[in-house]
């Protein structure tokens, strides 16, 4: 099911800034959450205080990865891969809904396909994509 925002190219080209932003704060939350030393402190201060102090970077990460997970939501983007960083924004192409693909690190959207493609059917922007 296609997110219900749909993006004109240029809508979606000033999305990669803060796209961008909020992938680096989702890895960087999943990372500290997967961090074998803190879960380590952590479960051995739990049964005995809750966690305390060593839970809080923890509970911090998973709260921004949670915000940053709604964000997503609200701007209709769906992220294929965190670890690539695949992006997909709903857009129009010749009037049929498309996604406008686009990978963390690439300096602005140039790709689109399918719905039903995925990121093997990638095409070039072309003059039919909404502007």
């Amino acid at each position: 099911m296609l997110p219900e925002r749909r993006y004109t190219l240029a809508q979606a080209q000033a999305m990669v800034r803060p796209l961008t932003q909020l992938i680096d704060s989702l890895r960087e939350a999943r990372s500290l959450m997967a961090s074998a030393e803190l879960t380590e402190a952590l479960a051995e201060r739990a049964p005995r205080n809750g966690g305390g102090s060593e839970g809080r970077p923890l509970v911090s990460a998973a709260l921004v990865f949670n915000r940053g997970l709604k964000q997503l939501d609200r701007w209709g983007v769906v992220v294929r891969d965190l670890d690539s960083g695949i992006c997909d924004l709903t857009g129009t192409r010749a009037g049929e809904d498309v996604y406008l693909c686009w990978r963390y690190g690439e300096g602005e959207i140039a790709h689109w396909h399918r719905q039903d493609a995925g990121f093997a059917g990638r095409r070039p922007i072309d003059d039919l994509i909404d502007r």
